[in-house]
């Protein structure tokens, strides 16, 4: 059974743990305070009840926020390209620490391609090499008789009075047996049947029959396979540690504590946003656009360049490295990525991250009526209609063949404004289906004024 020893006590506005994993000090006050131990500084932020604890990075110099408030996330740029480098001045101060971490280490490259890849397959080659270069040859060789002359006979015996078995022509071959009283070769012939020729008639030239090549080990073949199982097993304990290392290096770890009413508000949360995320069609708005002739345009005042939601999810980290026991919603609108974490909102676009705290984020809620040109959504409210080209009194304009009948949707429009600079515009179809979420972040930002606003 684990056990621990924990006993603090205070000397001013610091406070000393001891504790069975050393001493270690703490400065603050109730609701955020900065713990130094051995094990690194921490930073601990929360008040009844939800605590948030993040492992400061000591080894490098802090960086100062830029207060440049000159970003505009929706404006009159089509294209809507977002630079949201930290010289932006989009992440507030509170946010500083965690955006510098999760862009480092966002940043980082991974070390499993050059340091365990290419080693790895150096390793392999080496081992084939070893194992199959030859270190010794075994070469056989055979002789054949070859004929000199022509109408050479080929005689029974070894004798010019013996049978002969058949005549052979200069140049033809027989496979040499061996050489009897020196003056006559014995042959094989066809058939298995063996005859002799006069060593006048022909030569003995020598053939090589096989090569015998050796390598390490061929008598001990499991000396072969125990080498090899040997280095794999040592390549895949060092791919696995390796790759461990890589993901810890690259990993930022985000934990939450939460007693039980605020994981019931937590949960409440994550309702809210699938309540919001249930809307057929959301849109962000690009631009608008005053209009100058109403008759042309629908009797709009307003020209409007809008993206459809790209992505929309009820957990999604900004970084697949990032690990945290909370779901984070998210939401992919065209140029940039929004994730609602528990206490602030971060952001990421081109691979660079921004975030604020909601104490500084305001969600402003309000409808518009929308002279929809596309098919309607499903949960869409129509509460008029009009036509695309029309007379001043309202009614269509009949010198045009073609003048369809457009709805005018009652739409629930979100502005979503920070004290950094953050301005976008979220529309969606379904009536007032983000009010509940977007009153939920303006609760959670006013809770966090009360919370760190000094008495």
């Amino acid at each position: 059974m684990g056990w621990y020893v924990r006993k603090s006590f205070k000397l001013g506005p610091l406070r000393f743990n001891l504790s069975n994993s050393g001493v270690s000090t703490s400065f603050g006050v109730k609701g955020a305070r900065i713990n130094f131990s051995k094990r690194g500084t921490y930073v601990n932020l929360g008040a009844n009840g939800i605590y948030y604890r993040q492992k400061i990075n000591t080894s490098g110099r802090s960086r100062t926020s830029n207060n440049n408030q000159d970003s505009n996330f929706y404006n009159n740029n089509p294209d809507n390209s977002f630079d949201m480098t930290p010289e932006d001045g989009l992440t507030d101060t509170g946010s500083r620490n965690f955006i510098d971490e999760l862009q480092q280490k966002g940043n980082r490259k991974s070390l499993m391609f050059w340091l365990a890849g290419v080693p790895s397959f150096l390793a392999l080659i080496a081992l084939l090499i070893f194992l199959e270069t030859p270190i010794a040859t075994n070469k056989t060789y055979s002789a054949e008789l070859v004929i000199t002359k022509n109408s050479v006979h080929i005689r029974e015996n070894p004798s010019v009075h013996g049978s002969i078995l058949q005549t052979s022509n200069k140049g033809e071959s027989f496979k040499f047996l061996e050489r009897v009283d020196n003056d006559w070769f014995k042959v094989k012939l066809k058939d298995s049947i063996n005859g002799y020729v006069h060593a006048d008639l022909a030569f003995v030239q020598p053939t090589l029959g096989s090569v015998e090549i050796i390598k390490r080990f061929d008598k001990h073949p499991w000396i072969r396979q125990s080498i090899t199982a040997m280095v794999v097993v040592l390549i895949i304990a060092y791919c696995t540690w390796l790759y461990r290392f890589d993901k810890r290096r690259r990993t930022v770890q985000i934990y939450y504590q939460m007693d039980d009413k605020l994981k019931t508000l937590h949960e409440k949360f994550l309702e809210c946003f699938y309540e919001f995320a249930s809307s057929k069609r959301i849109w962000s708005t690009l631009s608008t656009e005053d209009v100058i002739d109403r008759k042309y345009n629908a009797g709009a005042t307003q020209l409007v360049s809008r993206a459809a939601l790209l992505s929309i999810s009820n957990d999604r980290k900004p970084t697949r490295y990032l690990k945290t026991n909370v779901h984070i919603p998210h939401i992919g609108l065209k140029g940039i990525s929004l994730f609602f974490f528990p206490e602030r909102l971060v952001m990421e676009t081109q691979g660079q991250f921004a975030a604020a705290l909601y104490r500084n984020i305001t969600i402003h809620i309000s409808t518009t009526r929308f002279i929809e040109t596309e098919p309607l959504a499903a949960d869409a409210s129509v509460a008029d209609y009009t036509w695309t080209y029309l007379n001043k009194n309202g009614d269509p304009d009949l010198r045009f063949v073609y003048n369809p009948r457009l709805p005018i949707c009652t739409y629930s429009v979100y502005n979503i404004q920070s004290t950094e600079g953050l301005n976008l515009m979220i529309t969606t179809s379904k009536p007032a289906a983000m009010d509940s979420f977007a009153s939920f972040i303006n609760t959670i930002g006013a809770y966090q004024h009360k919370i760190y606003t000094p008495a």
